[in-house]
């Protein structure tokens, strides 16, 4: 700046001297001397070359100047560059993280609108079985609607009728049925209708069946069979019977005639050594007792036939029952003491339950149903349960 002061400075000299001699020549004393005394050609000669040399120190200045602000623009120019280069990768380094924001934004909001498609289709499920739901809801409504009071306790009736069917079939159990079967009944006579008479004919006959029936003693006869597995460990083996020893003939007495002198000799020695070594013969073979590895084989083997009639028991199979119940029998025949009191026993158990049947004959089905459906049918009462069963 000091710089550009002094070069201004002594650009404004020359242009301040001429200033002053214009003056000079433009006052009236100078026009007045000049009109007396002309200039000498010496002084108009300096005048040119003051101009000139003026002329090339303004144009150096310019000069200067100019390349000043050349240099200047050029510093500028490459400051720029450096910002808008620096400028361009920021933004390029924005974009790139906009678009991998954008990209992340529009994954996020596919996966939300696949999560609400799939709820969408959700709910339009559960709709349409709502509404199949209250359409059943309504045609049921619809149906009871125009029914009778009495309808009621006619399928209440059926209800229990085929709670009876299943108590016999499946869980042998009549006692149950019969009063399944009394309490229908009950249902029917509180309608009072005459109609249904014939229906309470059916009932009471399929009641009288069902007591004629013989007791089921499926239970207690598989607990005696549990009592018999429980005595199998108290039963005793057969023992060993040795047979008697054989009598010798000779009783050792000595003879007194001198020529029985060799047999009196062996007798005499025989005598003398039957207190180091005694043999014994026996009439009869001897047979060799049941190894404990044997014994505890035919125990479990024997259990294992009372299991199997019972299981044949449960599933009032006769033949089975009775071929278990018989192979037991022999076995402990076979293998056990008869005197023994426990095999009696055991042995009087087993000729009891084979004389027993444990069959029962139950009817296929129930003539109070047959009518029960028919009678349903007639009055539209919904029969799919009844066909069903």
């Amino acid at each position: 700046m000091n710089k550009h002061s002094e070069q201004d400075k002594d650009q404004h000299k020359p242009s301040n001297s001429i200033e002053k001699l214009q003056q000079k020549t433009d006052s009236p004393k100078a026009k007045s001397n000049s009109a007396v005394k002309e200039p000498s050609p010496s002084v108009v000669a300096k005048e040119p070359k003051q101009q000139g040399s003026s002329g090339i120190i303004l144009a150096i200045i310019a000069i200067i100047l100019v390349l000043l602000l050349a240099g200047a623009g050029y510093y500028f120019y490459l400051q720029l560059d450096k910002k808008l280069s620096s400028n361009v990768t920021n933004s390029d380094t924005i974009v790139t993280q906009q678009s991998g924001a954008h990209q992340k934004i529009r994954q996020e909001m596919s996966s939300n609108l696949e999560r609400s498609q799939q709820k969408i289709n959700q709910l339009s499920q559960q709709l349409t079985a709502s509404n199949q739901t209250f359409e059943l809801l309504e045609a049921k409504l619809l149906e009871v609607s125009g029914r009778r009071p009495s309808d009621w306790l006619l399928a209440e009736a059926n209800y229990l009728v085929k709670l009876a069917g299943r108590k016999l079939w499946q869980e042998k159990n009549k006692t149950t049925a019969i009063a399944l079967l009394k309490t229908a009944d009950l249902r029917i006579a509180e309608m009072n209708e005459p109609a249904l008479v014939t229906l309470r004919k059916a009932l009471a006959q399929d009641i009288a069946a069902l007591k004629a029936l013989p007791q089921d003693q499926t239970e207690s006869i598989a607990l005696r069979l549990d009592g018999l597995i429980s005595q199998v460990d108290n039963l005793k083996l057969n023992m060993v019977e040795l047979p008697d020893m054989e009598k010798e003939q000779d009783d050792g007495v000595l003879s007194e005639s001198p020529s029985d002198w060799e047999a009196n000799l062996v007798k005499t020695w025989h005598s003398f050594i039957d207190g180091f070594i005694t043999v014994r013969r026996r009439s009869a073979a001897v047979e060799p007792l049941m190894s404990p590895k044997q014994q505890w084989y035919l125990e479990e083997n024997l259990k294992s036939k009372l299991i199997q009639s019972q299981l044949a028991l449960y599933r009032h199979q006769q033949a089975a029952f009775e071929h278990s119940i018989e192979l037991a029998s022999r076995w402990i025949m076979q293998f056990y003491d008869r005197n023994d009191s426990t095999t009696e026993f055991m042995l009087e158990e087993f000729s009891t339950l084979q004389a027993l049947n444990i069959t029962i004959e139950y009817p296929a089905n129930f003539d109070s149903s047959i009518l029960l459906y028919n009678e349903l049918k007639r009055r539209s009462i919904d029969t799919t349960n009844v066909e069903e069963d």
